[in-house]
């Protein structure tokens, strides 16, 4: 990449010297097998190196799995943020299932929300009472779903998980 006396460039995305169309990752003294399209104008492309499969499939991972230590405080959307925000930028995959977990626990969040505040108005006239085992079956239900995902997802497929019941918030 560099004449011979001269030091390397440091590692980073660089024209490929092959494709134009594309970028090519240089680690510092030699071309690796990374490649990306070219930006565009106003396009915004991940400044650091690519995420090795593994470390991909771990996030991909957390991103399902980080949901569960915060439900404890009703606030499982905030660990597949939290995912999507540090390496969502990262890697297209990583981004997509991070969507796809932050959309379903936004969704769920929703859900619970209205079948609460319906329990407690029918409540006034003793109907509201008969939600109490929808609202504990749901429960199960977010968990079994987080879990299957997550089983999914540490199997290696890499096709975001299909959430039920989830309004696509984020894109």
């Amino acid at each position: 990449m560099t004449d011979p006396g001269t030091p390397p460039p440091p590692p980073n995305w660089y024209p490929d010297p092959q494709n134009p169309s594309a970028q090519r990752w240089w680690d510092g003294s030699q071309w690796t097998d990374y490649e990306r399209p070219a930006a565009t104008s106003g396009a915004t492309l991940p400044a650091g190196p690519p995420m090795n499969a593994t470390d991909e499939r771990n996030w991909v991972l957390a991103a399902h799995l980080s949901a569960l230590p915060a439900s404890f405080a009703f606030l499982a959307f905030v660990g597949p943020l939290l995912v999507l925000l540090i390496k969502g930028g990262d890697s297209p995959l990583v981004r997509q299932h991070a969507v796809a977990a932050l959309n379903f626990h936004l969704s769920w969040m929703l859900w619970g929300v209205i079948l609460v505040v319906a329990m407690f108005v029918l409540s006034i006239i003793i109907i509201g009472f008969l939600l109490i085992p929808v609202i504990i079956a749901g429960a199960i239900a977010w968990l079994v779903i987080v879990i299957m995902a997550s089983v999914q997802a540490g199997n290696g497929n890499m096709q975001p998980y299909n959430y039920p019941l989830t309004i696509n918030f984020v894109k």
